[in-house]
């Protein structure tokens, strides 16, 4: 049988993941993970323009919007201006780091 992991992280990986193709990814996460068990996600906003990606932008209200189901401890780790070209030839005025720790509820 299938063992259920107690702890999930995400290194950054919502940010590789095309928005499109999220559901698939988030599912899985979701069947993997135990209730109760808890899920660390690390994202980037991208500020001042929208590239094409990756790095996909995604914002506080994004990550809560594709969590709605669990418990939330946001913590904003740092602001930080780009330091390579294509970002600032593309518009780009600063990233936002942010690390939140999930906690599955219920079904």
């Amino acid at each position: 049988p299938h063992r259920l992991a107690r702890v999930l992280q995400t290194p950054a990986a919502l940010v590789a993941v095309h928005p499109r193709e999220r559901e698939p990814y988030l599912s899985a996460l979701n069947r993997n993970l135990k209730v109760g068990g808890f899920l660390l996600v690390k994202v980037t906003e991208t500020i001042g323009a929208r590239l094409p990606g990756p790095p996909y932008s995604v914002s506080e209200g994004t990550l809560r919007e594709l969590f709605p189901s669990y418990l939330e401890r946001l913590f904003h780790i740092a602001t930080v201006p780009p330091t390579q070209q294509r970002f600032i030839d593309g518009g780009v005025t600063e990233f936002r780091h942010a690390v939140a720790l999930f906690q599955k509820r219920s079904i």
